[in-house]
């Protein structure tokens, strides 16, 4: 029951955040309280890198979201990290300029954390 509520108030964040969340230009990064793991947007080529950074036993994921012209929010990518070495990435995605895209990066052990809104320009 509790998860179930923690997904409900990511949901509802996330939407808030698409709506209200100044767009962020060039790089843009997020990290996990207490030094889990951290999710950054490299502007140049349109990667992003998730890190899990703390050897706790849970990795960590992050997705890219977009809000569609229908006001649907969807994961065009989803990268996950955690035991190995090393960050894992996503690169060359294309984010259209015209539609709002932010990050989502969870810790695999409870906990999410949600970026500004990422609007590029071309």
């Amino acid at each position: 029951m509790l998860k179930r509520g923690s997904i409900v108030a990511a949901a509802a964040a996330m939407a808030i955040g698409f709506a209200a969340g100044p767009a962020a230009a060039g790089n843009v990064g997020i990290q996990l309280p207490s030094g889990r793991g951290t999710m950054t947007f490299i502007d140049d080529g349109d990667d992003f890198k998730v890190c899990d950074t703390k050897a706790d036993g849970h990795g960590v994921t992050g997705k890219v979201r977009q809000l569609t012209p229908q006001g649907r929010i969807v994961v065009i990518a989803t990268i996950d990290d955690g035991g190995d070495a090393g960050c894992d990435w996503a690169t060359d995605l294309d984010l259209i300029g015209t539609w709002p895209h932010d990050m989502l990066l969870c810790w695999h052990g409870g906990g999410c954390v949600v970026s500004p809104v990422i609007r590029e320009s071309d």
